[in-house]
């Protein structure tokens, strides 16, 4: 019983991103609310709708609170893909990418990442992280 009523939780879910997915870019931000809105109230504990809020707040400029969703979302659920993806895309300065409404939206490559080893003075390293800048190092 509890199995069958995830299973419909998640089939809920994914056509909630579906829906949502398809009134951002026709400008329906009241419509998608209302859904946004609804499923808060079903699923308290789901990532899904904070992230969709987020890409909501973003597409209609308002970041700081798309942010605030976004990590409301990584706080219910910090595995939840297409949220530490948006995270990632938009809490830089240049967005990249496209939007993570869902699983589907997301890369599955793994960036590369690299490390030096830098010492100081006194011949006590520290681990950098390399990044990668539009190309460059």
């Amino acid at each position: 019983m509890r199995n069958r009523n995830q299973l419909e939780d998640q089939r809920e879910l994914m056509e909630l991103c579906t829906q949502i997915r398809e009134l951002i870019p026709k400008n329906e931000y009241e419509k998608c609310e209302k859904l946004l809105c609804m499923a808060m109230q079903k699923h308290p504990h789901a990532p899904h709708p904070h992230n969709l809020y987020g890409l909501l707040f973003e597409a209609q400029g308002d970041h700081r609170t798309a942010m605030k969703h976004f990590r409301a979302a990584c706080a219910l659920d910090a595995t939840y893909v297409p949220t530490q993806y948006n995270l990632k895309h938009f809490g830089t300065f240049y967005s990249w990418g496209k939007w993570a409404y869902d699983e589907s939206d997301c890369p599955d490559e793994q960036e590369e990442e690299n490390y030096e080893i830098h010492y100081d003075t006194n011949g006590i390293g520290r681990i950098v992280k390399e990044q990668l800048i539009f190309g460059r190092k």
